[in-house]
């Protein structure tokens, strides 16, 4: 009786046991005989079942696995800007073709070298991407007899629980871009310079005639000659704006920053408009809390931004409207400041260029050169601080500015 329960019962189960056992090992191919239709027997059928599905899940996923590997192997390769996905322990795990160049003609293994480490480290500390806008935050590279210049990004790569495993750091090579842009930038001033001499002559020519110390006018040829008068200032101030912009970008603008509270900046910005406001028919309100840290900037280059906004503020809005200049301390040790209107303000679609030289928005009344708001950025960002807008179409438009503390 007793052989025949060993021969029933633990005889199946020892076969289900080294078949559990083979399985947890790798092995799939070892099925559990089935000899009997009992209990047993059907266990041993529902186990063969299990392990076919789990074999076809396995080479499924394989196949899937070695897919994937073999389209990020192919996308690496073929992306022309080095790559280097950095662990959180600052390795470098995975680089494409074009970073082991970047690596071998920099002399570097694990560890990447100065700047781009630091950009990396200061990733992985915050968690935040660095997406740099301007040529400014790049970087100029040695490699050999070439000089390159590359525009870091550095992304921060999250698991599906949102944790930091690392980061990815992209060199795109903006060499011939810079190269153009600095080119556009040294023609527009030689440009202007070279065009700014006669205007001037032109300009005193027309102010001398006008004044009539040469002689007395017509009425007809007084109003010529004072519309010539307009427009001379016209083009000297468009002239005199193109070598602001020149000279921040090429760097050649030293600033001397001194720290300023924000109420000190402000208040004599606000009374210097006040006429013109009053002349316009609106109202410039202000509101500075006292205990604001003071900034770091250089004033008489900040007060050509606050200028220009608040100018704008006023030739935007209607009569008996009201502009509000405020500012606010930020956790990011930054004092932002604002000018909201009650203008018409800016369509969505064209939000995203304002700032763009030139850029006027269509069918707008108001008649510029599209370059005040302009050097208003490059100033701010000269400053190492931001500027932004945002506006309700047909309620008004408040522009930022976002400058540094002490």
């Amino acid at each position: 009786m007793c052989l025949r329960i060993e021969s029933w019962i633990l005889h199946p189960i020892e076969s289900l046991t080294r078949a559990t056992k083979a399985l947890g090992e790798g092995n799939w191919t070892t099925p559990v005989p089935v000899t009997s239709r009992d209990e047993l027997g059907q266990l041993a059928q529902s186990f063969n079942v299990m392990a076919r599905q789990l074999q076809e899940y396995r080479e499924s996923t394989t196949d899937e696995i070695v897919r994937l590997h073999r389209t990020m192997e192919s996308t690496l390769r073929s992306f022309p800007d080095p790559l280097f996905v950095v662990t959180n322990h600052g390795a470098v795990g995975l680089r494409n073709p074009a970073a082991e160049e970047f690596a071998r003609k920099m002399g570097f293994e694990e560890e990447l070298p100065e700047p781009p480490q630091a950009i990396v480290t200061r990733t992985r500390a915050s968690g935040e991407d660095f997406l740099p806008n301007t040529f400014a935050e790049g970087m100029t590279v040695h490699l050999g007899d070439e000089e390159k210049f590359y525009l870091p990004r550095a992304l921060a790569m999250r698991n599906k629980q949102d944790q930091l495993f690392g980061v990815a750091l992209v060199l795109h090579d903006v060499t011939r871009f810079r190269l153009m842009d600095a080119a556009k930038t040294n023609l527009v001033a030689t440009v202007s310079h070279e065009l700014k001499t006669p205007l001037t002559g032109l300009r005193m020519a027309l102010h001398l005639v006008t004044e009539k110390t040469v002689g007395e006018l017509l009425p007809k040829q007084e109003e010529l000659l004072q519309t010539a008068q307009d427009d001379a200032e016209r083009l000297l101030r468009i002239l005199n704006y193109l070598l602001d912009l020149a000279r921040l970008d090429s760097g050649q603008t030293e600033l001397k920053r001194t720290p300023i509270l924000p109420a000190d900046l402000i208040l004599p910005m606000v009374e210097r408009f006040a006429p013109r406001a009053a002349e316009a028919g609106v109202r410039i309100t202000t509101d500075i809390p006292n205990n604001l840290p003071p900034v770091m900037v250089d004033e008489q280059r900040i007060q050509h931004v606050f200028a220009n906004l608040i100018s704008n503020a006023i030739k935007h809005s209607p009569r008996d409207a009201e502009i509000l200049v405020s500012a606010e301390d930020t956790p990011n040790d930054c004092v932002e400041f604002a000018v909201t209107d009650q203008g018409p303000g800016v369509p969505e679609e064209y939000q995203k260029r304002i700032f763009d030289r030139f850029f006027r928005v269509p069918r707008q009344e108001k008649i510029g050169a599209g370059l005040d708001l302009s050097i208003a950025r490059e100033i701010v960002i000269a400053h190492e601080g931001r500027i932004s807008v945002h506006c309700i179409a047909g309620k008004g438009s408040t522009f930022f500015a976002c400058l540094p503390a002490r």
